[in-house]
């Protein structure tokens, strides 16, 4: 298995998404556990990020913590970003100790400072000399992380059993490993392209139910409909979700989809945001609601896919 193979011939921003996506850390506990091979992808991409969005200033405001920046500065280092890495510990030596890998309180009083004395917009010159340096890291980031396949694959493997585990025996785990795990061997091994050419009808519907599971858990409904991926609400639909026994689930569908009138939400990001922000206060208000009600209602969805899973184990075999 090679990275080239699980991630396709993707952009390399949406390679740099798709790694940190498998990395899938969660929390400072998490990121503590990391082997360093799997952090590098995880704070070069919060690197770009926070930089992208508000400059240096805004990096060195971000919540990141003493310890991802210290890992920041050695991931810089390792996929030779020589500019960027230079620059960080350029503007780190203004600080307490010397560097930025220090809480984000002493750091946010240490900007305060900073602004205080600074002739001009902080940190403006480090933008300056960055954006033209052009320097790209996520295409550094790219290329060591090509010629690290085999280490960050085997480190991936040991952290996501559905990499490497025959799909019979993931049917074996706990329900609260099988559809991570399944949604791994799916995704990453069946095709691991991305696209669903070639995968049973089951396994595109799995796809879906997972995806609608994950972007309900981390957004709500509000959330769902303002991201790109917002069409799976009427690609799941209602019919599905009572299929597989998700009722209460399906209920909060139809209510989500009954304020967007007859015509129902829009498949175009762009164009249903549009109607989001023509909602009059109460149908605001209902959408709100839902995700207040639908709280409860995960568990009943988590249960219900596991259980539409199992029923169908022979269409993964």
């Amino acid at each position: 298995m090679h990275l080239g193979t699980m991630l396709g011939g993707r952009s390399n921003l949406d390679f740099a998404d798709g790694l940190v996506g498998l990395v899938a850390c969660e929390g400072d506990a998490d990121f503590r556990e990391l082997p360093e091979i799997l952090r590098v992808p995880v704070v070069v991409m919060a690197f770009e990020l926070e930089r992208n969005s508000g400059g240096f200033a805004g990096l060195v405001e971000s919540n990141l913590s003493a310890e991802e920046m210290q890992a920041m500065e050695r991931g810089l280092e390792a996929i030779g970003a020589a500019t960027a890495l230079t620059l960080f510990r350029r503007i780190g030596s203004r600080f307490p100790g010397g560097s930025l890998a220090i809480s984000p309180r002493k750091r946010s009083v240490a900007v305060e400072k900073l602004e205080r004395e600074a002739d001009g917009e902080l940190f403006a010159a480090e933008d300056a000399e960055y954006a033209e340096a052009a320097e790209d890291v996520l295409a550094l980031l790219r290329a060591f992380s090509t010629e690290r396949s085999a280490a960050i694959v085997e480190a991936l493997q040991a952290r996501r059993p559905g990499l490497t585990l025959p799909v019979e025996r993931i049917f074996d785990l706990e329900d609260e490993h099988l559809v991570w795990a399944l949604g791994d061997h799916v995704r990453h091994v069946r095709f691991p392209a991305g696209g669903t050419e070639g995968l049973a009808s089951e396994e595109r519907v799995f796809l879906g139910l997972q995806a609608f599971r994950d972007e309900l858990c981390s957004g709500g409904f509000q959330g769902l409909l303002w991201s790109e991926r917002g069409a799976l609400l009427s690609e799941i639909g209602p019919l599905l979700l009572r299929e597989i026994g998700a009722e209460r689930s399906a209920g909060l569908v139809d209510r989500a989809v009954a304020l967007f009138g007859p015509q129902g939400p829009s498949p175009d990001p762009e164009a249903r945001r549009q109607q989001l922000m023509s909602f009059e206060e109460d149908a605001s208000d209902e959408l709100a609601a839902l995700d207040d009600d639908g709280e409860e209602d995960t568990a009943e969805l988590e249960h219900a896919l596991v259980n539409w899973i199992r029923a169908n184990k022979e269409a993964f075999l």
